[in-house]
């Protein structure tokens, strides 16, 4: 009886962080260059099993066992701004953090007061040459390969980099992390776009409803078990002989 109540709330809490996963998804469909976040989920034993040599060790309910992002390339959309840069391909972005180099896809940059191109968290956008790239001309302008044109003057060519999606840590709301070694990119980049969160909003909807029904039935066998266990005690244990 009493692992009944832990699968439940076993499954309670895996259907939470699921929830949260998808809301934030949510709460970013409009967000450019943002990538759709889910979580996988396993079963205790199985988790557990992995971690330690012997097996068919006693486990109930499920766990979350991970992220999972969806990096399909979203829809790009026309803003006709210099410095709003898609890119059509794999690939990534290379910025400048404040604790070693981020990646991300959405390339809504601007310049500072002294030129330098920056995301709007303020984190500088890279160079092949690993170096900021600086514009400090009136008319700046963005070439399908990254180079970087000062009033028609080449200043840089803006760093791509591939990565593979299963060593990436989100670092922010469409800035990633790496364990990896990135890669050179091919992607092509598109001056005037934007690239669009890739989230489908009607499939989340539907998750997040069906998530909600699991979440009351897992509710009420908590309920059914706790009402069960609580005869049992009050009832059975108070029976003479018991």
């Amino acid at each position: 009886m009493i692992k009944g109540l832990y699968t439940s709330v076993a499954g309670l809490q895996a259907a939470e962080n699921r929830q949260q996963a998808l809301a934030a998804s949510l709460a970013n469909a409009n967000t450019p260059g943002y990538k759709s976040d889910d979580v996988t989920t396993e079963s205790f034993e199985k988790i557990f099993n992995a971690l330690f040599t012997t097996p068919g060790m006693p486990g109930t309910g499920a766990l979350t066992s991970g992220d999972k992002l969806d990096m399909t390339q979203g829809a790009l959309q026309q803003t006709g701004a210099p410095l709003d840069l898609a890119l059509d391909g794999d690939g990534f972005f290379v910025l400048d953090g404040p604790n070693g180099q981020l990646y991300t896809r959405s390339g809504r940059f601007m310049r500072d007061a002294g030129g330098t191109l920056r995301s709007p968290d303020g984190n500088a956008v890279e160079g092949v040459d690993g170096q900021p790239i600086t514009a400090t001309g009136v008319n700046v302008q963005v070439g399908p390969d990254g180079t970087v044109l000062s009033d028609n003057v080449p200043v840089g060519r803006i760093k791509l980099v591939t990565l593979d999606p299963t060593t990436l840590t989100r670092a922010g709301t469409a800035t990633f992390t790496t364990s990896g070694q990135p890669g050179a990119a091919n992607a092509k980049v598109i001056s005037g776009a934007l690239e669009s969160s890739n989230v489908d909003v009607s499939s989340v909807m539907t998750a997040m409803t069906l998530l909600l029904r699991a979440f009351e039935a897992g509710n009420s066998a908590i309920q059914l078990q706790n009402q069960t266990l609580n005869a049992t005690v009050n009832q059975v244990g108070a029976t003479p002989g018991a």
